[in-house]
Formats: C-alpha cells, structure tokens, sequence
C-alpha cells in the first residue's frame, strides 16, 4: 500500500488507506464499520476466533466480493488475507498469504477454485 496506493485491477477495487479527495469516495477508513459487522454478523471466517476488530479492509468490488487482513499479530506484512463472497458457503474464507501474494495468484489462476464469486477478473 506504501508504493503503490489504491486503484483498480477492472473491477476490484484496491482501497486507499484515507479518502484521497480527487474523486475516490472508497477508503479502507470508510469501509472499515461494514466489513466489520459483515464479519460479526457471519461469524467470520470458519475456524478463526478473533474478533470484528482484527479484520482491515482493502479490497472491494467484482460482484459484491470484500477483502481484507486478519490482524494475526504486530506485524502486517504477516496478516494474511480474508474474503467475503456474497454467493459462497461459507461467506468467509481464510487465504495463507498477503494481500500482493493472494493478487498474483487470483491473476495467474493459481487458487484450486476462484477465491470470488465473480469470475470476471
């Protein structure tokens, strides 16, 4: 996030730390209280038993698809990363990998099975 901010890969939406105020209204502040509660009102990823204030937003977007860190400790660069998919079951889902590592591997269709329930990425 350091090096290279918010934007967009087609339709997901990498959100910036704050509103940017050239024209972006997404940000990780912004979204934080809907992913959270998304997070309590789902219970969260299967398995995980922290809290709806150890998840982070950073991605939206490709058919209502939300994504995020699970804060697992002090460092971020170790968070990995969390989706909500709006047709999944379960909704959450846990990946072992950061946020730049889990967009290469959506790219080059790594993942046994696609990660969002859009496919248009």
């Amino acid at each position: 996030m350091t090096v290279y901010g918010g934007g967009c890969i087609d339709d997901l939406i990498v959100l910036p730390p704050l509103p940017v105020g050239n024209g972006w209204q997404a940000s990780i502040t912004g979204h934080a209280a809907g992913f959270r509660e998304l997070w309590t009102t789902e219970g969260g990823a299967p398995g995980v038993e922290l809290g709806a204030d150890r998840v982070v937003p950073w991605g939206s977007g490709c058919n209502a698809n939300e994504l995020g860190w699970l804060k697992t400790g002090p460092n971020p660069d170790e968070w990995p990363v969390v989706v909500w998919t709006r047709h999944g079951d379960p909704h959450w889902a846990l990946f072992g990998c950061g946020m730049t590592e889990f967009l290469r591997r959506l790219m080059t269709a790594e993942f046994d099975a696609c990660p969002l329930s859009d496919l248009s990425l």
